[in-house]
């Protein structure tokens, strides 16, 4: 193996994989998998000249991967390729460790962003605050390993990238933010007083609160509601309205995309606009829930920071507006929201390691 160690920060959340190589490499795809299969048709179509074209390959991960302890070899489709040519699962196991489809995301990410053929890798991924200590060991010892993953399709079709996971240590999602802000950004004025995040994902919404630079383990937690509820209404709605249906991941690309839909002949439907709506009555409710947990300290806040890309979709669609209008605290929305979490479990890892600098080989 290659002696270089590699530090990789990941947030494999229940919406989005993301991944944090350092030198400002990062990806993201859905966290959809499904069951790989030979594209004999698909890849009559396909003709790539660049092996090294990282978009293209993103949204044809067409992998299969060999785990050298158990000497087992597993094809997946993941990403967009799930949701376009499989029968797609959404990874919304409590247990991320011991889910093949989170190992699959979490891997393919990897050799996507990785210069050489091979590495050693110290992975710093995060669960949700309330999975967080029942999971935590499970992730640590079941990601640990070593593994090839092999590319079969698309520009890097017939590559493999030899992946041995030194160790996983895992964080409560948002700390990792928190860090990021405080050491790398140096917002050193987060180290006294109260301030919080609210991280909006897909699934769920977490929310931690800091005080005099520690987290407060009874004011923490996660709201059981995230992007995928305004989803999943839109959803409904076109369904009851124009008998179309639609899963929640559909939606967001629809969203993200701005796509229409044709809802009758010669009348097509804006999706975003009926998801902003959605949105902003989720951010009612975001706001609603987290005063009634933090009001005993609610006027005491003095900053509350947004993360996450449900965050970055939240923000200007009602939930900075609700902030302002019901706390006198400094409301704003981090750096690069989506990556945010990733960008800090692996500033967390960089510290605990010495603070050292890593590439991504």
């Amino acid at each position: 193996m290659d002696e270089r160690l590699i530090i990789v920060g990941a947030d494999v959340g229940n919406g989005y994989t993301k991944i944090d190589l350092g030198d400002s490499l990062q990806f993201q795809i859905p966290s959809l998998v499904s069951h790989g299969k030979e594209r004999n048709l698909a890849v009559l179509m396909e003709n790539y000249t660049n092996p090294n074209d990282l978009d293209a390959q993103l949204i044809i991960m067409d992998i299969k991967i060999n785990d050298h302890q158990k000497d087992t070899v597993e094809h997946f489709f993941c990403g967009e390729l799930a949701l376009s040519e499989g029968t797609s699962l959404n990874q919304w196991d409590d247990d991320k460790g011991a889910s093949n489809g989170s190992r699959a995301l979490l891997l393919s990410s990897i050799a996507l962003g990785l210069k050489e053929q091979q590495a050693i890798v110290y992975l710093s991924a995060s669960l949700p605050v309330k999975n967080f200590s029942r999971y935590k060991k499970s992730y640590e010892e079941n990601i640990a390993g070593d593994y090839t993953v092999e590319f079969c399709s698309g520009p890097m079709k017939g590559l493999s990238k030899r992946i041995k996971i030194l160790r996983c240590r895992v964080y409560p999602e948002g700390l990792g933010v928190y860090i990021l802000e405080l050491h790398e950004r140096k917002k050193t004025f987060l180290s006294q007083g109260i301030h919080a995040i609210i991280a909006p994902g897909f699934r769920t919404t977490e929310f931690l609160l800091f005080r005099n630079g520690k987290p407060v383990d009874d004011l923490s937690g996660s709201l059981e509601f995230g992007i995928a509820s305004a989803h999943k209404h839109v959803a409904k709605h076109l369904s009851d309205t124009y008998g179309m249906d639609y899963s929640e991941h559909e939606i967001d690309i629809l969203f993200r995309e701005d796509l229409q839909v044709t809802i009758r002949r010669g009348e097509k439907l804006r999706v975003k606009e009926v998801c902003e709506n959605e949105f902003r009555s989720l951010s009612d409710l975001i706001v609603a829930k987290l005063r009634i947990k933090w009001q005993d300290v609610w006027k005491q806040l003095e900053s509350i920071m947004v993360s996450d890309g449900g965050g970055l979709v939240v923000f200007n669609n009602g939930l900075q507006d609700k902030l302002i209008s019901s706390t006198d605290a400094e409301i704003y929305l981090v750096d690069n929201a989506p990556f945010a979490n990733a960008m800090g479990n692996r500033t967390a890892a960089v510290i605990a390691l010495g603070g050292s600098k890593y590439g991504n080989g």
